[in-house]
């Protein structure tokens, strides 16, 4: 409750980031939909914006270790009652996982190649500029 009431302060802060994500989340739905209109599944866009949410909401639930086959089965039992087949639905989960896991890759080899002690957090926030994007950010 107090960390809540501590950010109430930073309203306009709060509706930017807000903002961004719902911009991430309508960017994934989207991209799902493109990726599955490649592979010729052409239901309404409707039905990605209702069931994406709701299968990266059973996701994070822990069921499993890292929602390992929650996404896909939610795929496949989401889609396949709107008339795309059980395969087609697994395979845009799997390459919706793919294209996920290439865009961070570039991020993570440049996180690898940081000079930053694990056991110092102060200079991880000097090289990552926490301390200055939070300065930005807050003033």
């Amino acid at each position: 409750h107090h960390s809540i009431c501590a950010y109430m302060a930073y309203k306009k802060i709060l509706f930017a980031i807000f903002g961004l994500s719902v911009t991430i989340q309508v960017s994934r739905v989207l991209g799902i939909f493109v990726l599955a209109f490649g592979l010729g599944q052409q239901l309404s866009i409707a039905y990605y914006f209702v069931f994406v949410p709701i299968i990266n909401v059973l996701v994070i639930l822990p069921m499993t270790v890292a929602g390992i086959g929650i996404q896909e089965g939610g795929f496949v039992y989401f889609f396949s009652h709107v008339g795309m087949m059980p395969s087609a639905a697994f395979t845009i989960s799997i390459l919706s996982n793919l294209v996920v896991l290439f865009s961070i890759l570039p991020g993570g080899f440049f996180y690898l190649m940081q000079d930053v002690s694990a056991t110092d957090p102060s200079s991880l926030a000097k090289t990552s500029g926490v301390d200055g994007a939070r300065r930005k950010w807050l003033h």
